[in-house]
């Protein structure tokens, strides 16, 4: 009867109505007081957030401080009193040792199961000058990173890089090196004699050594810019970009003169030879800006008003001889420009590297009337074909004849040498070379077992797939055909994780050691592969930014670099 009353609203207002008090009532009131919650959470819970939260930390190249911040850690209380985000200790060490060995599980798994690996390497130095030499693992479903490494005080001599190459591949595939389908890397004198090393090493034999073709194409563009008629007019185009660059007020005045000729503002781009394709956006930006350009100089320069534009660029910019000369210009450095594009895909493979080093040589020659000292870079004891000739290999030229769009392309007697001399070098016995011989032939006619009926044809666009499919029939031309066709023609995600530890690695985080780099490089690149393949867009490519886009990442620039009109011998508080 006493619990019933305890709970009993009826009674418990008549008596409260009354100003009655008894044990009951003081009872019930008891019971209905509020009880204050106080917030928990599960360490399982904590360990979970914490992981998700470092990892967020560490793929957006945020600092460690970042949950330190006031705002931040306000946000997180009125989300979760209970839960307290990584400090800065926690992120630069336990936790990031946790990613790391969590994300390099998945990663050894992924490459585990991976047939053909392709090894991807070149040096550079970080922003403390220290030396780093990196390797990734170029794979069907993407590429790895897989090590960054501060090589200190070792001389990297071709020596000394096949050693330190063959180490870390012997641990990268377990010493099963019949995995290792291909190496490649830039085409530096040192580089080149380390692959003749490598070449004589019986676990190597088997391996094709790869030129970047990126590279040596951006090299194309280094080498034309040292001819004295083409160097003029970069070095004229760069100066004006530069000279509006380094006076911000001059700078706003165009930009004023371009929303007067174009309802939007436009950016200027500056060359930086060791920066592929900023050559040709430098170019174009300018002739962009023609029109805004000229404004500019009538309404301020040559009207007499105060500019810091040297008067010989003002001249240039007023001169139509000039833009006719850059539009020229322009055209000229426009489809190299696309071809370094082009090579730099992952997609792209060995068969594209010769057609597109014939058609910059065609375009080259058909620019000689407009730019005469091409003449002599063209010749054939010139610099482009010494160029081509340090790019251009044998396995690009099977490739191209073993794609299957050029099943019909003529064959002279020096190519078809060169041709059987690779299958002699790639095949193990006279038997596998006498019997490769006779497939690419019969691939060349369209014979059996290649006749024109075959379902491979339907996949002649994707020439990987069309010998995968084949390769049960011409099993040795067929597995020779797959593995250079799973073989990249770029070193490029070395630059790419270089372009990452440059990001990571930056002046305001200059104190961080190169094993913390190294790992901080390592989640960046491979969990936002991870991710990518699950469907989830996380970059956007620099080539495809809109102008808007482009004018707010110069202005962040010239902020990041200080650029300013005060002159501080003038300023008061100096």
């Amino acid at each position: 009867m006493r619990l019933h009353l305890i709970h009993c609203d009826k009674y418990l207002n008549l008596h409260k109505a009354k100003g009655v008090e008894n044990d009951i009532t003081r009872q019930a009131a008891a019971t209905k007081q509020t009880q204050l919650t106080i917030p928990r959470l599960s360490s399982a819970t904590k360990d979970l957030l914490d992981m998700e939260f470092a990892e967020a930390c560490y793929v957006s190249g945020a600092p460690f401080t970042i949950f330190q911040d006031d705002a931040m850690m306000r946000a997180f209380r009125i989300l979760n009193p209970a839960y307290k985000p990584p400090t800065r200790k926690a992120l630069a060490g336990p936790l990031l040792d946790k990613v790391y060995c969590s994300l390099k599980e998945k990663v050894d798994k992924a490459v585990d199961v991976t047939k053909l690996l392709n090894i991807v390497t070149d040096e550079s130095s970080n922003i403390s000058k220290s030396r780093i030499a990196n390797i990734s693992i170029h794979t069907t479903s993407g590429v790895f990173h897989w090590r960054s490494e501060d090589i200190e005080a070792r001389r990297m001599t071709s020596v000394n890089i096949a050693d330190w190459i063959k180490h870390h591949i012997t641990k990268l595939c377990n010493s099963q090196f019949d995995r290792v389908n291909s190496i490649a890397s830039d085409t530096c004198n040192a580089m080149v004699k380390a692959w003749e090393i490598l070449e004589q090493v019986v676990e190597f034999r088997h391996c094709f050594f790869i030129p970047c073709d990126s590279h040596g194409l951006q090299l194309v563009i280094k080498d034309m810019l040292e001819i004295p008629e083409l160097k003029e007019v970069h070095d004229v185009i760069q100066s004006i970009a530069k000279a509006f660059k380094n006076a911000p007020l001059q700078y706003a005045r165009l930009r004023e003169c371009q929303l007067a000729k174009y309802n939007r503002k436009q950016a200027l781009c500056l060359s930086v030879i060791t920066r592929w394709g900023t050559q040709f956006r430098l170019v174009s930006s300018v002739y962009k800006n023609k029109e805004a350009l000229r404004m500019y100089s009538y309404q301020y320069a040559v009207a007499g008003q105060s500019s810091d534009i040297a008067k010989d660029l003002v001249d240039k910019i007023v001169s139509p001889a000039f833009w006719t000369t850059v539009e020229m210009f322009k055209e000229l450095l426009e489809p190299i420009d696309e071809a370094i594009r082009m090579s730099e895909s992952d997609k792209a493979h060995l068969g594209h590297v010769l057609p597109r080093w014939a058609e910059i040589m065609s375009h080259l020659k058909r620019n000689v009337t407009s730019f005469p000292g091409l003449h002599e870079y063209l010749e054939s004891n010139g610099g482009f074909t010494a160029r081509y000739h340090r790019q251009v290999k044998p396995i690009h030229l099977i490739a191209m004849y073993l794609n299957p769009k050029h099943w019909e392309l003529p064959m002279g007697a020096d190519t078809e040498h060169q041709i059987y001399e690779f299958i002699d070098k790639y095949t193990n016995t006279d038997d596998e070379a006498t019997a490769a011989r006779c497939e690419f032939l019969s691939f060349r006619s369209q014979l059996s077992p290649f006749e024109p009926t075959r379902y491979c044809w339907k996949h002649s666009t994707d020439p990987r797939m069309f010998w995968i499919m084949q390769s049960q029939h011409a099993k040795v031309i067929g597995a020779l055909a797959v593995r250079l066709y799973s073989t990249p023609s770029n070193s490029v995600p070395s630059e790419r994780a270089f372009s990452v530890m440059n990001f990571i690695h930056r002046k305001g985080r200059n104190s961080l050691g190169s094993e913390k780099v190294d790992k901080l490089t390592y989640t960046y690149i491979n969990t936002r592969l991870f991710r990518r393949a699950e469907g989830a867009k996380l970059t956007t490519d620099l080539s495809e930014i809109s102008e808007q886009e482009e004018v707010e990442l110069e202005d962040m620039l010239m902020q990041e670099e200080g650029i300013s009109d005060i002159d501080d011998s003038e300023d008061d508080e100096s």
